[in-house]
């Protein structure tokens, strides 16, 4: 996704996937409660839940590089890579999954941007310029 934030206090969730079946979110990018912008590929479920942390998304990089590109991903038990991106910044995050067994399992789902499930977070003070959704991942080629 393309975003241009505010500042890390107002961003909150920036995108959740819900399956209807399942009854759960997939593939969240949020603020978690240490201020950081993190990615869940299986949801929040607890503290505990895989997650990668954006560390060089900071209130000083919202404010130097305005629109900023966010991507996160996962290999079924093998990893989760998430980059943020624009033409000055490029960083990649890599975390291994493979003692985790999950999935994205057939279901109906639904996509909130700008919000939680529910949309019980409330509003954000950010600007989507594109947001997209694959269900396998993207090279760069």
């Amino acid at each position: 996704m393309w975003v241009k934030l505010d500042s890390i206090n107002s961003t909150k969730h920036l995108y959740a996937l819900y399956g209807e079946t399942e009854m759960r979110s997939y593939m969240e990018i949020f603020r978690d409660s240490f201020d950081q912008v993190a990615c869940a590929p299986f949801g929040v479920v607890s503290e505990r839940s895989p997650r990668l942390i954006y560390d060089h998304l900071t209130d000083s990089a919202i404010s130097t590089y305005g629109w900023l590109h966010l991507s996160c991903s996962f290999t079924f038990e093998s990893e989760v890579v998430a980059t943020l991106f624009n033409s000055d910044l490029d960083k990649t995050y890599n975390l291994d999954i493979s003692q985790v067994p999950d999935y994205l399992k057939a279901d109906n789902y639904r996509s909130f941007v700008g919000n939680s499930v529910g949309n019980v977070d409330g509003s954000m003070n950010a600007m989507f310029r594109e947001v997209r959704f694959w269900g396998i991942a993207r090279s760069a080629s």
